[in-house]
């Protein structure tokens, strides 16, 4: 299938979890997709696993509590795909519970 052909998702807490799923979801429905999570490891295998399927995908370590991480998470999703049209930040990326005192919010004018 190929319904989201041309199409590019940003994904945090890519690593595990819903996240991971969405991400082989998305990959396998033909999008491009940017997994971020602060442990690179686990993106890195599910990169690897999206490109054994022929799919493309980058993985990006990303801290989320952080603005300039996020920023560049953006920057570099945008220099490698040229756009983004799909973001998902998953509740418990990068460790985020209801205790959190800050969440930085990924900019949604990206296209």
């Amino acid at each position: 299938m190929d319904s989201l052909k041309g199409k590019v998702a940003l994904i945090t807490g890519a690593g595990r979890g819903i996240g991971r799923a969405l991400a082989l979801k998305l990959a396998a429905e033909g999008a491009k997709v940017a997994l971020a999570s602060r442990t690179y490891i686990e993106i890195a295998e599910v990169a690897d696993q999206i490109h054994q399927q022929h799919g493309e995908a980058t993985a990006i370590t990303t801290d989320v509590t952080s603005a300039l991480q996020v920023k560049a998470l953006v920057e570099e999703t945008k220099a490698a795909y040229g756009q983004i049209d799909v973001v998902y930040h998953g509740c418990n990326a990068g460790g985020i519970d209801r205790r959190a005192k800050s969440v930085v919010t990924l900019p949604v004018a990206c296209g």
